[in-house]
């Protein structure tokens, strides 16, 4: 067993060591705080430029415009939905009614599909839509 001296000269050993760490963390926490904000008033300068207001402004009425016209059309394809269920029509002609909705328009300034896609109904991907409708099932069996 070590003698009292020898104790107490580990105890300050791992106390320096143990402040040197806290020092070391202490210094990278005000370093890292530093670099946060600098970049968030980078940001915020940004941010604050006519020009870019202008392109924020642009960019928040596309955004409303967009998911307002994505409500209307998932409505539309909700009600498509009810009416042809509550109609007795089969689940493959539903979802094929669902995929003949229009998709939202993009923004301003942003790549446009290709006539031939949108011509022959197909999606971004390429993909038919005949290839997206649902297999008719068979009812489920009642308990």
């Amino acid at each position: 067993m070590p003698n009292r001296q020898e104790w107490e000269k580990q105890v300050r050993e791992f106390i320096t060591r143990a402040g040197d760490e806290l020092k070391k963390a202490s210094e990278d926490l005000k370093r890292s705080t530093d670099d946060l904000k600098s970049e968030a008033q980078r940001v915020l300068d940004e941010v604050r430029k006519p020009e870019n207001q202008r392109k924020l402004k642009e960019f928040h009425s596309w955004a409303r415009r967009t998911a307002g016209h994505a409500a209307e059309l998932i409505d539309d394809a909700v009600h498509k939905l009810e009416n042809q269920f509550r109609s007795g029509k089969s689940r493959s002609t539903a979802a094929a009614s669902v995929n003949e909705t229009p998709t939202p328009v993009a923004p301003t300034g942003a790549k446009k599909r290709k006539a031939s896609a949108s011509a022959a109904g197909k999606s971004q991907k390429g993909a038919s839509p005949a290839k997206k409708t649902a297999k008719p099932r068979s009812p489920a069996k009642k308990r």
